[in-house]
């Protein structure tokens, strides 16, 4: 079998996307061409035109029109597509792949005329998509990222790891430099706070309307994030804690102490998806794991020695301990780091309790693709639009029962003619999840 992943974005890099604009350059062409050159080329000239012309009505129809059952509902089409049913599909690609074969010029008008009416037909019945556009995309998601991060909080400390690493929330207005460490930024609580509350407004929306209003002030908060950013000053001031110096005479211990500081009592691992696998199954670290996530920044930056002396796994708490020792010049200082966000129990019991509710979901369907192979399509399946459009009863019923979903890998057999599209299912509001498979069957 094989396996795809899909990737998410941050909402940064998405807002600045939404914003962006393009630029369309022209060139000109030199008039000055020599006549008898120009007319022996006339005639291949028109074949050329022609291609370009089929193969611009190719692209037109490619990023038109999408293949849909009778029963296909308008908000189940994604926003700018058109959704049309196999006969109409096959009906304009055998008129295309007749004007691809043409070679004699006499025949050019008539095939240009004949794929026109092609082209103009497939509106005929045509359903306009109401659903899926870029933007509701990107709040699909979004949502998906708050689910992966764990929660609110945790999302946007990772946001924040995006405009600059190591940053930490003080309880503070007006932040001074100088109270804060040399490599690492301090964000206020107050914009923070806010952040939340907008994130808070946005899980809980429920309409497309609410969605997209709570989306925006969502975006635009994350968008200015770099201008409440205070970059520190001071080498020894304490990494993650605002105005608090350390207080130690001896220069290695000095050293010692500050790189142990930066990593903190405890941590989440930035690059895991949180609370979804358990620590025992996760195999032990060595040194160039513990810089994980927000754990062991600047070390370098105060030439010291790490090494694990211990690690030890809660599988109830979902936490591995690791004992780490930092040592210069003969001298030397431990400390226990609790890297969290692994599965609990509690977490496991409610996850449990999600799928237990959730157990009569639908999980089979028939293919809309049955002239294709599984191989040829499964990648239609990697992206939620695409996905919901050929699955809409998903759609549905993650709708009316205000789940999210984010796909984890899509699988392929074609002996046995199927797909199948690994999903996480999440509830934003209780922060649970489970895992479960939606096969795909009917494939050529």
């Amino acid at each position: 079998m094989r396996k795809s992943k899909l990737i998410f974005l941050s909402l940064g890099t998405i807002a600045t996307a939404l914003m962006s604009t393009s630029v369309m350059s022209s060139s000109c062409v030199n008039p000055n061409l020599e006549p008898q050159r120009w007319e022996y080329e006339y005639k291949d000239n028109e074949l050329e035109k022609f291609k370009e012309y089929y193969l611009d009505k190719e692209k037109e129809f490619l990023a038109t029109y999408v293949l849909i059952s009778q029963d296909t509902k308008a908000e189940y089409i994604s926003t700018g597509w058109k959704g049309i049913l196999k006969e109409k599909m096959d009906a304009f690609k055998k008129v295309l792949n007749e004007a691809k074969t043409i070679t004699d010029e006499n025949k050019i008008a008539e095939a240009k005329i004949k794929l026109d009416n092609a082209f103009k037909e497939l509106d005929n019945g045509a359903i306009a998509g109401l659903g899926y556009n870029s933007v509701d995309e990107y709040i699909n998601e979004q949502r998906n990222s708050i689910a992966e991060a764990g929660g609110i909080r945790n999302y946007i400390q990772k946001e924040l790891d995006n405009y600059t690493d190591g940053c930490f929330i003080a309880d503070y207005d007006g932040l001074e430099p100088d109270k804060i460490n040399l490599y690492q930024k301090a964000f206020p609580k107050k914009p923070f706070d806010e952040l939340v509350k907008a994130a808070e407004i946005f899980v809980k929306a429920k309409t497309p309307i609410e969605k997209y209003n709570a989306f925006r002030w969502l975006a635009g908060l994350i968008n200015i994030l770099p201008v409440h950013l205070v970059q520190g000053t001071q080498k020894y001031m304490t990494p993650f804690k605002y105005g608090e110096e350390i207080d130690e005479k001896d220069d290695d211990m000095k050293d010692i102490i500050a790189a142990l500081a930066w990593f903190p009592g405890y941590v989440y691992p930035k690059d895991y998806k949180m609370h979804m696998h358990k620590v025992s199954e996760e195999p032990k670290w060595d040194v160039s794991d513990l810089f994980l996530g927000q754990m062991g920044l600047n070390v370098n930056k105060y030439s010291v020695n790490l090494t694990i002396v211990s690690q030890t796994d809660d599988e109830e708490k979902g936490t591995r301990t690791v004992k780490i020792k930092a040592e210069k010049n003969g001298k030397f200082k431990e400390k226990d780091v609790v890297v969290g966000g692994f599965l609990t129990k509690e977490q496991e019991q409610k996850n449990n309790a999600l799928k237990e509710q959730h157990k009569l979901m639908k999980l089979e369907f028939p293919t809309k693709f049955t002239n294709q192979k599984a191989s040829d399509v499964y990648n239609e399946y990697q992206y939620l639009s695409r996905f919901f459009i050929e699955l809409p009863e998903v759609h549905q019923y993650l709708d009316a029962n205000n789940l999210g979903c984010m796909i984890d890998n899509v699988e392929y057999d074609d002996n046995k003619k199927e797909c199948y599209a690994h999903i996480i299912v999440y509830d934003l509001l209780q922060e649970t999840c489970f895992k479960t498979t939606i096969k795909i069957t009917g494939f050529k």
